[in-house]
Order: structure tokens, then C-alpha cells, then sequence
């Protein structure tokens, strides 16, 4: 038999290949574009947004977000790209607030002191003194935290030096802002009212929104319950999200993307050559792709599955995973024609036991129903429909079946007398949600080092930040586009 001739792939050439999707390897491959730099974004699906049931979609994990304009990074980066207004519109407000329900209390976190303080006295009048100094420390957290993280540290630090640079610009931050730096370092801002119910359900709403399997540190605290108390937001029905908008910058500027979170495009291999990242190939082309920089976004565990088993390669992943798995998050949704919903109920509410526990805390959420798509059609909304859906924290080992209890406890309490118009309830599987490190970097918010054992390679995932959650996946996008940009060197944003 005459051998198969087998032409040689061709090449692909790019400045810089971002491996797999997310908010920080779309901000990174954004934020490169602009620069001047081509770049390529291949982006594996990940974690899927929605999950279905019944021919219906419902939410892995919560939506909610605080807006952009809080967050130093996502601002920095949403004016640079042109993007600020796209991203308002991209989420509404919660109105109202967010509420706290107990077995026989409901308090509204209204955004102004004010009215904070009126349905703190209305509910707790012996504790409201103390509590409303609690939350006086967390927003002081938040700011100075803030203001730290406009001064690009690097985060996690790597080294002394890092370590050093760290330091001082806490302190800067603390001289900007009169707020002793000690504050980050010490107990939780919580502690005068960590007895009460509104500081457990400040605790476990920080620990939905970021992804650490530990209790937060005063910096996380105040990043994410403390902002949060400022507004939170979610996304608007049928918009494009941040990522989208970050994924269209690419694209326009003699940048390319492959797959999407509807569909997926598939690496087969990741090259290595000298120590360095050097090529990809990518499922359904003929071609190699071949970068002087790569930005991982993919998670660790899956580029150990892609680098070559034998060589360096194989020993810098292994160095890398230093986390495994932590808490989980569990979740109970119930698909409901438009009469259940009750008068006073918002879009959003932390529902605590009766022991208002910081573990127990389940957070439920309603938002506008949406029918499975048809292949190649968009997900339809059924405006005569709402979704109910209850997310609640499973430690590792962890009994489901109280916790699917618990779920169902919640949706009970904030949608009493609801089966009548129940249509369809799902009880998916716990989704991943939180990871664990052996030792945890300054500040206590940190994992995995932005640069990697390549270096021409700079991670840009949620292992990075998990502590701060959407906040830090997108500085670390701007910390690794910072690396790869100045590793590539100098080059004049496109005309």
C-alpha cells in the first residue's frame, strides 16, 4: 500500500494566544488588542451560565454583581476599552435592595445610612448602635481596599520584593484615604455585631460572591459584603454581559476568537519549546497556532491535560496546583406562573434559620423565565412565568440532602403558599464554587501567582483572585496583560 501522504499544517502566527474564556482572559485579550498586539482567544465553554430542566434554563450560581464604577479594576478597564456605557446598560439595580428574611423579621439593606439605619432600629433597636458601627468598619474596609487595589499591587505577591511592594502601597492607600491600614490586617470589621443575624448573612453573602474556601479576610469582607451594601445589580434580561463587549474589542482590532460559551471550540495539545508556551492546536483545523505569549484562563487542571507528559511541561503544572476543590454550591429552583410572587418581595433575599447562622444562609433569587433554545435560536423569555431560584454553600463532605432541605425551607419562606402555581422545580447537582489552598497570601484573598513557571505564560483565571470573585478575575486580567505586554515589548495602539 502506498504510504498517505499527509501535507504539513500550516502556521498561525499571533503575539500573544489566550487559553480558554472567562471575564480576566477577555479583559487581558482586550486590553492587549488595544495595544497594538494581535492577538487569539480560544475559549473552551468553561462554566456554563445557565443549566437546564423541564425545557426551561435556570442559573448555576447567583447573579448578582456590584456595579462597575465600584470596582478600581473593572472601571480602569471598561474607560480604557470605550466600554463604560455598554457595561451600565449591560445591568440593572435591585429595587428594592436586598432584604435579610428571618422566621420573623425582614430588613431591607437600604443603600443610604439613613434608611439603613431606620429599619436597624425598627428591628434590632438594643443591637442597632453596635451594628451600625460594624457596618461603619466594613465600608471603611471596602474604601480602603478600593483604594488599594487602584494602586496595581501585585496580587497575590510572589517573592519578597512583591511582598515589599505590597506593603507600600497599602500604605499609600491608607495615607489617601485616613483609614489605618490596620484595618485589612486585623479581625473582621463584623466582630462588634458577629453575633447577630445581619453579620452572619453579611459573611455568607460575601462567601457566595467570592470563591475562597475560607471565611473571608477583612479585605474580601469589605470587596464584597461591604461594596455590595453600596447596590448591588444584575444582569439585564436578554443584555450582553461585560464579556461580551470584552470579546468584541478583540475582534475588532485584527484580533480573533474561537468558540464561545454556547460553542465551545476544543484544544487538542498546548506546544512546549525551550521552557516556553509555544504553539496550540485547536479541534476541527488543520493548522498550528503559534504565539510569543500565552494568557491562561482555563483552569490549571486543564492545561496539565494539555502540556506534554514528559519534561518541564508536566513538572511546572504539577508545581502549579496547589489548590483542590472546595465548597460547592447547591441550588433548588422553581419555575412559577407570575400570581405567585408576593407583594414586597425584591429580586433578590438572604434567607437565615431561625439560629441566623452565617452556614445556614440560603440566597433567593427571581428573575424573568426563559424556554431552552432551539438549535441556533436564542433562549425565549416567558413573561408570564418567573424563575425562583435558592443557592446555599456545601462544604466539602457535606450532606445533600440537607441541604437540599434547606433550599427548599428558603423558597418556602420568602414564596409562602406557592405550589398552586408551581410548574416545573429542578434540584441539578452542586456546581464546583470554591477553592482551597494550603496557605493563603497576604490580605487573604490570593492563590495561584499571576506569572507562571513558563515565562513567557501569565495566568489570568479564578484561581489567581478568588477571594474577590468577578474582582479579582479581572485584575488579574490586568495584571497579566501588564506582563505579557511589557515581555512583548513596546508597540503603538492600532489606528
Amino acid at each position: 500500500m502506498a504510504p498517505t501522504f499527509k501535507p504539513p499544517a500550516t502556521q498561525r502566527v499571533y503575539d500573544v494566544c489566550v487559553l480558554g474564556g472567562g471575564v480576566g482572559g477577555a479583559a487581558a485579550g482586550a486590553l492587549l488588542s488595544r495595544r497594538g498586539f494581535r492577538v487569539l482567544l480560544v475559549d473552551e465553554g468553561g462554566a456554563s451560565a445557565t443549566v437546564p430542566g423541564g425545557g426551561w434554563l435556570f442559573p448555576v450560581r447567583p447573579a448578582l454583581l456590584p456595579a462597575y464604577r465600584l470596582l478600581p479594576a473593572a472601571d480602569a478597564l471598561l474607560t480604557d476599552l470605550g466600554l463604560a456605557t455598554d457595561a451600565a446598560r449591560s445591568i440593572e439595580p435591585l429595587d428594592p435592595p436586598l432584604q435579610v428574611m428571618l422566621p420573623r423579621q425582614r430588613l431591607v439593606l437600604a443603600t443610604t445610612p439613613e434608611a439603613l439605619r431606620r429599619e436597624l432600629l425598627r428591628e434590632w433597636p438594643a443591637d442597632a448602635a453596635r451594628i451600625e458601627e460594624a457596618l461603619t468598619r466594613l465600608a471603611a474596609a471596602a474604601e480602603l481596599g478600593g483604594a488599594l487595589l487602584k494602586e496595581a499591587p501585585p496580587l497575590p505577591p510572589a517573592g519578597l520584593l512583591e511582598r515589599w511592594s505590597l506593603a507600600r502601597a497599602l500604605g499609600r492607600a491608607a495615607r489617601e484615604t485616613g483609614i489605618a491600614r490596620a484595618l485589612l490586617a486585623g479581625p473582621s470589621p463584623l466582630e462588634g455585631a458577629g453575633d447577630t443575624p445581619l453579620a452572619a448573612a453579611l459573611t455568607a453573602l460575601a462567601r457566595l460572591l467570592g470563591h475562597l474556601d475560607a471565611p473571608p479576610s477583612p479585605f474580601a469582607l469589605g470587596r464584597l459584603a461591604g461594596v455590595a451594601l453600596q447596590g448591588l445589580h444584575r444582569p439585564v434580561a436578554g443584555g450582553h454581559g461585560i464579556e461580551e463587549g470584552l470579546r468584541r474589542r478583540i475582534t475588532e482590532v485584527r484580533g480573533e476568537v474561537l468558540g464561545s460559551a454556547a460553542e465551545p471550540a476544543r484544544i487538542e495539545s498546548v506546544g512546549v519549546e525551550r521552557g516556553r508556551l509555544s504553539t496550540i492546536r485547536v479541534a476541527g483545523y488543520s493548522d498550528t497556532w503559534l504565539a510569543r505569549a500565552f494568557v491562561v484562563a482555563a483552569p490549571l487542571s486543564r492545561l496539565g491535560e494539555l502540556v506534554p507528559a514528559e519534561g518541564r511541561g508536566r513538572r511546572a503544572v504539577r508545581a502549579l496546583a496547589a489548590a483542590r476543590p472546595g465548597h460547592r454550591i447547591a441550588a433548588s429552583h422553581l419555575l412559577l406562573r407570575a400570581p405567585a410572587r408576593p407583594p414586597g418581595l425584591g429580586d433578590a433575599a438572604l434567607v437565615l434559620d431561625a439560629g441566623g447562622a452565617a452556614e445556614g444562609v440560603v440566597l433567593v433569587e427571581l428573575s424573568g423565565a426563559r424556554r431552552e433554545p432551539r438549535r441556533g435560536a436564542a433562549p425565549e423569555n416567558a413573561p408570564d412565568h418567573f424563575t425562583a431560584s435558592a443557592f446555599t454553600l456545601l462544604a466539602p463532605g457535606g450532606d445533600e440532602g440537607a441541604a437540599r432541605a434547606r433550599l427548599r425551607s428558603a423558597l418556602d419562606a420568602a414564596l409562602p403558599f406557592h405550589e398552586r402555581h408551581l410548574v416545573h422545580r429542578a434540584e441539578p447537582g452542586p456546581a464546583p464554587h470554591g477553592l482551597a489552598f494550603e496557605g493563603i497570601a497576604p490580605l487573604g484573598v490570593g492563590g495561584q501567582p499571576v506569572r507562571s513557571p513558563w515565562p513567557n505564560a501569565f495566568l489570568a483565571n479564578g484561581e489567581v483572585l478568588p477571594g474577590l470573585g468577578l474582582e479579582g478575575e479581572l485584575f488579574a486580567g490586568l495584571q497579566a496583560a501588564a506582563l505579557a505586554g511589557a515581555r512583548l515589548g513596546a508597540k503603538g495602539k492600532p489606528r
